[in-house]
């Protein structure tokens, strides 16, 4: 792993984007800092984020793995109400196994967005924050429920946070532009230090 980390600083780009596909197959949490700077470079951008999403999914502990499999399953797109529950007792079991499992909180997260309990949903991703700070998921995920609360201060700072780590993130680059505007429509200062 150390060797494809050092074929990133190379300076042939077929070099660079194949090590970050080789990190993104085999790496762990440590390679993060790495595939994370590779998000502000134009050219390795689409592959480190797909890398880091590799990353985030993968746990040494096969039965986390079979736990987060199952799960996904169960989120699909149009899924019933009955499954994304389902899902959720899947995900918590998996937040049980593994508590320091920054994904397997993450997709709490985004299921507890999709059954509108915004609150929570929030509370999860900023665990998921702590436990993995360059998750870009969970900052746009919780800014999208910031913005479902219209509390457009705290959606502006999620989605800030998001583009800090992930700066090719158009629809958030798009929110971040939008809230800004209304901000400043309404005479609200942006939070501090943004």
């Amino acid at each position: 792993m150390l060797a494809q980390v050092a074929k990133l600083s190379s300076s042939n780009a077929a070099e660079r984007r194949a090590a970050v596909s080789a990190l993104g197959e085999v790496g762990d949490e440590s390679c993060l800092p790495e595939l994370a700077s590779c998000l502000h470079d134009q050219e390795l951008n689409k592959a480190g984020c797909d890398a880091m999403w590799a990353v985030f999914h993968r746990h040494p502990n096969p039965a986390v793995n079979k736990l987060m499999e199952q799960g996904v399953a169960l989120l699909q797109p149009g899924s019933p109400l009955v499954k994304f529950r389902a899902a959720l007792e899947v995900f918590d079991e998996a937040c049980k196994l593994e508590p320091s499992f920054a994904e397997a909180h993450n997709k709490r997260a985004t299921l507890l967005y999709l059954m509108h309990r915004y609150e929570e949903s929030i509370e999860v991703c900023q665990l998921v924050l702590q436990l993995n700070p360059y998750h870009f998921g969970a900052a746009s995920g919780m800014g999208m429920c910031h913005l479902q609360l219209e509390d457009h201060p705290a959606a502006l700072a999620a989605f800030q946070r998001a583009l800090a780590i992930n700066p090719a993130m158009e629809p958030i680059q798009t929110y971040v532009a939008a809230l800004k505007a209304k901000l400043a429509d309404d005479g609200i200062s942006r939070p501090e230090g943004l």
